[in-house]
């Protein structure tokens, strides 16, 4: 309860001793100073502002447009008119084209003598139908000559002799692909070898104690390499 007592009396002392409490009457003519400071600002700057808004009102009261202001409404009046005939010239001289592009049409010759252009459209119409028929007629010909030639050539006439060709060449590929056959070479004594399913064509490939599958023509054996002989034509 002491230490509270000693704590609050500390603080109370520390108020005491600020200035508020030593001078009061500096503090309050302080504030006045700076109250009077912010009042002449604000009537100056007030003044400065209705100065100059009456500078812009005495200004547009002695403009030349307030003091005439007739003067104003001739000049939008002669504008208006300018523009009116601007776009009565312009109409008038759109309309006195188009007449004339219509004169134009009703005199030409194709409006006065429709006849004649039905008539060269008739013509045309001729001249590409007896166009068309010309060029059919002349594929028909080039065709028909064509299947002449097919149906006197020695290949339909002797259909056995192709046929007796193409055999023929069948036979000879056949026994192309027999020579290059793996189980030809078999049937003539030789045999393959394969190391873990991949087949091996040199010795040098292989080293002593390797499983080796022989296949022959007739059945595969299972081997082990137990020594190595260099061939000596190598």
């Amino acid at each position: 309860m002491s230490n509270k007592i000693n704590y609050y009396t500390e603080r109370l002392s520390n108020i005491k001793s600020r200035g508020l409490f030593k001078n009061p009457e500096k503090i309050y003519q302080n504030k006045e100073l700076d109250f009077d400071f912010l009042k002449s600002r604000l009537s100056n700057s007030g003044n400065s502002i209705i100065h100059k808004k009456e500078n812009n009102l005495n200004s547009l009261k002695n403009s030349y447009i307030i003091k005439n202001p007739y003067i104003l409404i001739d000049k939008k009046e002669k504008q208006c008119e300018n523009i009116a005939r601007e776009i009565k010239y312009k109409s008038e001289t759109l309309i006195k084209d188009k007449e004339i592009q219509l004169n134009k049409i009703k005199e030409s010759y194709s409006i006065k003598n429709p006849y004649n252009l039905i008539d060269k459209k008739e013509k045309q119409c001729e001249n590409i139908a007896l166009e068309i028929k010309y060029k059919s007629e002349t594929l028909i010909k080039d065709k028909e000559i064509q299947l002449n030639k097919i149906k006197e050539s020695y290949s339909i006439k002797n259909p056995n002799h192709i046929i007796n060709l193409k055999s023929q060449k069948f036979i000879e590929n056949f026994n192309k692909l027999e020579i290059l056959n793996p189980l030809s070479t078999l049937k003539r004594g030789y045999t393959l070898v394969k190391v873990d399913g991949h087949y091996i064509s040199k010795s040098k490939n292989l080293k002593k104690g390797d499983k080796i599958e022989v296949e022959f023509s007739d059945g595969t054996i299972n081997t082990e390499v137990l020594n190595k002989h260099k061939n000596q034509i190598d």
